[in-house]
């Protein structure tokens, strides 16, 4: 699954563009990875596999947003969505849960049918940064 976002808050004192831009700073940034992922009822979890090849600190969101015809559809996918983060340990929220009466169990609360859907949850890990090789200081160490 691929990344549709991949950001840092602060890479380097540099003006962008320079030459030598990234090469001045000592470690590299925290990154910030997000994938956007559309009509989608399950599958999100696999997203955060990515901290698995990243060693330094690390920010992954994913977001869903459904579209989905009927309220079943985006009741089965909020469920989903719900079940797989959970059994993940992360926070996690969903903008609109509804079903069409009838179809599925009667004790769920109704909720009034909104054009779409989004799911999101983030997870921040916290790892000691890593050094950069294009630094020029961290080159002169031994």
């Amino acid at each position: 699954m691929g990344i549709d976002l991949l950001a840092c808050e602060k890479w380097s004192r540099r003006v962008l563009g320079h030459e030598d831009y990234g090469q001045d700073e000592e470690f590299l940034p925290a990154f910030h990875v997000v994938k956007v992922i559309c009509n989608q009822s399950s599958g999100w979890r696999e997203f955060f596999d990515v901290a698995n090849i990243v060693r330094g600190p690390l920010t992954v969101t994913v977001i869903g947003i459904n579209v989905f015809a009927g309220g079943e559809g985006s009741y089965l996918a909020a469920n989903k969505f719900e079940s797989e983060m959970t059994d993940l340990g992360l926070a996690h929220a969903v903008s609109t849960k509804f079903m069409i009466p009838g179809l599925l169990a009667p004790v769920t609360v109704l909720e009034p049918l909104e054009p779409f859907q989004l799911l999101i949850s983030s997870q921040r890990f916290e790892r000691p940064p890593v050094r950069n090789p294009e630094c020029v200081s961290a080159a002169k160490e031994p």
